[in-house]
């Protein structure tokens, strides 16, 4: 699961490798950076509300399939 949180947040890595081609090497991280850039940061806001219900999607789905594996001991 930190794994999965610490992807999301990649940003310098991929700037650095990739470099930001508009369309084909960009993630949801560097859009946002770039459209915050661009002055245009309501469609910034837009997409960090996106990023974080995906997260928390994906993250309750983890906990509630993996709940029944680490139940407590008595």
């Amino acid at each position: 699961m930190m794994s999965f949180a610490r992807a999301l947040g990649e940003f310098g890595a991929t700037l650095m490798v990739a470099g930001y081609i508009p369309n084909k090497t960009n993630t949801l991280p560097l859009e946002i950076y770039f459209l915050v850039e661009q002055g245009r940061e309501n469609e910034a806001w837009l997409w960090v509300l996106v990023l974080v219900a995906f997260s928390i999607v994906v993250i309750s789905t983890i906990n509630l399939l993996n709940k029944d594996k680490y139940k407590e001991v008595d």
